[in-house]
């Protein structure tokens, strides 16, 4: 199976309203290949800790809900290694990232596939590093 790192900018895309977010159609259909097991979610395992201070915020009365729906779905969290630190630790430091972003980036390198995100500043900033795409242009 097809593995794929999502970050928590496409995954909250899943449960929001429209009216929230954008390109949520191309997160829907990425959430579909999910549910269909045609592919696999990899994520860093602060990602659920990003999702929940983002639903506790935009919809406090729905956050639990919310949660529980995402964890439905099969997403596998990777805990630290010493490659990854050092991968994140250097995405940060030659592209002037967030540690946040960088450490998604980092796992994508590590695992060899490609980094989703809907934060197109960052695929400007990061795209000579590889394997990231904007969500916009993400194609099956």
């Amino acid at each position: 199976m097809k593995a794929i790192v999502a970050d928590a900018s496409v995954i909250l895309k899943w449960v929001l309203p429209v009216t929230y977010e954008s390109d949520t159609d191309k997160a829907l259909q990425l959430r579909n290949l999910v549910a269909q097991k045609h592919l696999q979610i990899v994520v860093p395992s602060l990602m659920m800790f990003e999702i929940g201070n983002v639903l506790s915020i935009k919809e406090p009365q729905l956050a639990e809900r919310m949660i529980k729906q995402i964890i439905t779905f099969d997403v596998l969290e990777r805990n630290w290694t010493d490659e990854w630190l050092a991968k994140a630790l250097w995405l940060v430091g030659k592209f002037k990232v967030t540690f946040y972003d960088a450490s998604y980036h980092a796992l994508a390198l590590i695992e060899e596939c490609t980094y989703i995100t809907s934060d197109k500043q960052y695929v400007n900033k990061t795209a000579a590093a590889g394997s990231v795409t904007y969500l916009r242009d993400w194609q099956e």
